[in-house]
């Protein structure tokens, strides 16, 4: 079985400033049946705003969720989303007895920093608003050095909301971000990493974006994302082939459009 694994935000959803292809959900739900692809949402929302996305939005159903930035796990099942309580176990290990609170009191003094919602937070996952940063590679590091100081191994995401104009920290246990919560579903599911392909347009979708999988960064990623991507592929070496799309056949490489485009290029689509 092949898998789709693919961001929410700006990447399926067509929530940006962006033009969408009036016709290409249509297409990617008939390809995913056509093809028998297994389909993972992968995405930075709690539970409640998946059901909400999903409600509002005509896109096709899911076999599995992995929520708030990789810090939970649910299976999708008869319209109910039932939590993994294995990968709470390897997070717990990860941060022994430390919770949210707890975190947020050692950032305290971080300058830039701002808590955000309650809805938004977890046990596994503290996040911040902070301004648009040219570099924010020096905060993540001065947090990371902070947190590695008082012994919580931890992995510290950065991102932008371009729709409200804000940046976007999310510090959760090292295991705790997108790529491990995948690794760990797809050993579950016992399926070749080269039968997998990983569909993102934003920061938080890096680490993913420079694995084992093939990935597919959506034609309205920013030109910051795409450097960044870069950036971050040469650290890690990364092997994997990425798809970035342009719009082709008559889609214009967009939110799902380039989806689709990055499947027809794997081969997961049929051209």
């Amino acid at each position: 079985m092949k898998i789709i694994a693919t961001d929410l935000d700006r990447t399926l959803l067509p929530n940006g400033n962006h033009k969408i292809d009036k016709n290409a959900y249509s297409i990617f739900k008939k390809e995913i049946k056509k093809n028998n692809i297994m389909l993972i949402f992968v995405t930075g929302r709690s539970k409640k705003q998946v059901k909400e996305s999903m409600k509002k939005y005509d896109i096709p159903k899911p076999q599995y969720i992995i929520t708030d930035v990789g810090t939970k796990i649910y299976k999708y099942e008869n319209n109910k989303m039932l939590q993994m309580s294995s990968w709470n176990e390897v997070l717990e290990n990860d941060w022994e007895k430390l919770r949210g609170e707890k975190i947020n009191a050692l950032l305290s003094d971080v300058d830039g920093l701002q808590l955000q919602e309650k809805a938004k937070l977890n046990d596994f996952k503290q996040s911040y608003y902070t301004k648009i940063l040219k570099n924010p590679d020096l905060l993540r590091e001065e947090i990371m050095a902070l947190l590695k100081k008082n012994n919580v191994p931890s992995t510290v995401v950065y991102s932008v909301d371009v729709n409200k104009g804000v940046g976007l920290l999310d510090v959760m246990p090292k295991s705790g971000n997108k790529n491990a919560a995948l690794k760990f579903l797809i050993k579950k599911l016992k399926v070749k990493k080269s039968d997998v392909l990983y569909s993102g347009d934003s920061g938080n979708d890096l680490s993913l974006l420079a694995s084992d999988y093939s990935g597919i960064l959506v034609k309205n990623a920013s030109d910051d994302v795409k450097r960044r991507l870069e950036k971050y592929r040469k650290e890690k070496n990364a092997k994997n082939e990425i798809y970035i799309a342009q719009g082709k056949d008559g889609l214009n490489g967009n939110y799902v459009s380039g989806i689709i485009e990055g499947a027809r290029h794997f081969g997961f689509f049929g051209n």
